[in-house]
């Protein structure tokens, strides 16, 4: 890696870190955000007392007082939250704070997207990877929220990294221990996040036995003896009654609750979606230039294992690792593979199988050079002209990303709801019948600035498809009044009504159909994603 690549790396990690921190006070809380925030206050002041007081913070009342809060959810995005929290809440306020170690994770994904790239093609491939995942706009989205969605997907892909740095055939055998040392550890935290990880040596190891057959003895090691030693290590939940707690685990999310969905028009209720939900909201969630240049790499990818095929890229031998390319591949389908299965639970757009988008970014990298050295050949053989490959790839770059950066800006703050022009944009999919919004993000600032001037004191609303403790959490905070009676059993004077079809009811269905609201939040003013009716009628359920 050249010093220059260093420039760029660091470049990559900035500009990510600080647009989403401008960024950050844009969207409201997600649904699943106040959930994380007490647990990992919660870790973080049992990290301080291990620190001060080791025997008390080991013993099993302790764990249990610190731990005990969600502890269905493993520690490491409590512990990383937390720690940020603890550090920067008097500076910066409590929902950046929470919200710090995202960013920062969200940068170490990308500049991981970069350095993965470059090291089996050109620098040109990597960038474009890079910036590309950045603009897909449910990912930009997706970013700014205190979860273990992104972390997941951020050890996912380091874990993929540290793997193939650590097959026998990447250098001598010390270097090849460590990294497949680091593999142990990184899976190991991994586990230690979301459980979506235990998945991840399915696609790996099939991906080595077909490719790597003698090579990933010592990574398969690492990851079946170092990484559950970690994994229990970071977890000090499981350090008293170990079994019956790691059993609990696996059991409450063996047992996970079918969340309902609106898909195509059809409410699903206790059963999941149809089998194509995952492969739809990937075709249809992607911008569509990208989803072209992820076409052309995988198409390319089974024209070069064609008999006597010539390759679109010649006299490059990285480029055409066919066994590298397929690790992509494999980790881009296997997460929406393995979500469309029949019996697991399907809801939340893309969020459920993050961990292929990286992997689809590098595929459109992928593409966008195959599409530049077609461009360079056919510019060559037609008009005799040898046009500089970097003036192609500038070129190529704006033209690619012009409507993915268009696409955020479009519909910021609101990237959750993107959805691209093969349902005919946002407003399309609302009339094919897709969700419009499910996180409550919509909510945002200028939602409750709205309510704070609207609402009289002591005035009751109600808030429908919404989250209680999102609302309490608003309330806490002063985002939100605390004199505004949000959970009255009395008829509220207004109704705030979340666009998240899915968890619809009779008075939601009512007031979306028939009802006027008084104020529309969303996108454009074309497709609504927060309603505020004044309750005249006085409908009730």
């Amino acid at each position: 890696m050249q010093k220059f690549d260093l420039i760029i790396i660091l470049m990559l990690f900035l500009t990510t870190f600080f647009i989403l921190s401008a960024t950050s006070g844009h969207y409201g809380l997600a649904w699943d955000e106040p959930y994380n925030f007490q647990p990992a206050i919660d870790a973080y002041r049992w990290l301080k007392l291990l620190f001060t007081h080791p025997t008390q913070a080991i013993s099993d009342t302790a764990i249990t007082q610190y731990w005990f809060k969600i502890h269905e959810h493993p520690s490491f995005s409590k512990l990383i939250t937390g720690i940020m929290h603890g550090w920067f809440a008097g500076i910066f306020g409590d929902l950046y704070a929470f919200r710090l170690a995202e960013f920062i994770l969200f940068g170490l994904l990308i500049v991981l997207i970069y350095l993965f790239t470059l090291e089996h093609f050109d620098r040109s491939i990597a960038l474009f990877s890079s910036v590309a995942f950045f603009l897909m706009p449910r990912i930009f989205g997706q970013a700014h929220f205190a979860t273990t969605d992104i972390p997941l997907t951020l050890l996912w892909f380091a874990t993929v990294f540290c793997f193939y740095k650590g097959l026998a055939s990447t250098g001598n055998d010390q270097q090849r221990w460590k990294w497949s040392v680091i593999t142990g550890l990184i899976w190991g935290i991994g586990l230690a996040t979301k459980i979506n990880v235990l998945f991840l040596p399915i696609p790996l190891f099939l991906w080595a036995q077909l490719y790597r057959r003698k090579e990933y003895g010592t990574n398969a090691f690492c990851m079946l003896f170092i990484s559950p030693i970690v994994f229990f290590l970071t977890w000090p939940w499981l350090w008293f009654d170990t079994k019956h707690r790691i059993m609990e685990y696996l059991f409450f999310y063996a047992q996970h609750k079918f969340t309902t969905v609106y898909y195509f028009g059809k409410m699903y209720l206790l059963v999941p979606a149809p089998w194509h939900y995952p492969l739809v909201y990937t075709l249809t969630t992607i911008p569509l230039t990208m989803l072209i240049l992820i076409g052309i790499a995988m198409f390319t990818m089974i024209w070069e294992k064609m008999p006597n095929a010539k390759f679109l890229i010649p006299n490059v031998s990285k480029q055409n690792q066919v066994d590298f390319k397929m690790l992509i591949l494999f980790n881009a389908m296997f997460p929406i593979l393995l979500q469309s299965t029949p019996a697991t639970p399907k809801y939340d757009g893309i969020r459920l199988f993050l961990p292929a988008f990286p992997y689809l970014a590098i595929l459109a990298g992928i593409g966008f050079k195959y599409l530049q050295e077609g461009i360079k050949i056919i510019i060559s053989k037609q008009f005799g002209a040898d046009i500089s490959l970097p003036y192609i790839s500038i070129i190529l770059s704006i033209i690619l990303l012009v409507f993915p950066v268009y696409h955020v800006i479009d519909s910021h703050p609101y990237q959750l709801s993107y959805y691209n022009q093969l349902v005919g944009g946002i407003n399309g999919a609302l009339r094919k019948g897709l969700e419009s919004t499910y996180w409550c993000e919509a909510v945002n600032c200028d939602v409750l600035r709205y309510l704070n001037r609207l609402v009289p004191e002591n005035g009751k609303v109600r808030f429908l498809s919404f989250s209680d403790e999102v609302v309490q959490w608003y309330q806490e905070q002063d985002y939100l009044r605390k004199d505004i009676q949000c959970f009255s059993s009395e008829e509220p004077e207004y109704y705030i009504l979340h666009c998240r079809q899915g968890f619809f009811g009779a008075l939601e269905w009512y007031l979306y159909n028939t009802a006027t609201p008084i104020k529309s939040f969303g996108y454009k003013s074309t497709v609504p994603l927060v309603l505020v009716y004044k309750n005249r009628s006085k409908y009730t359920r």
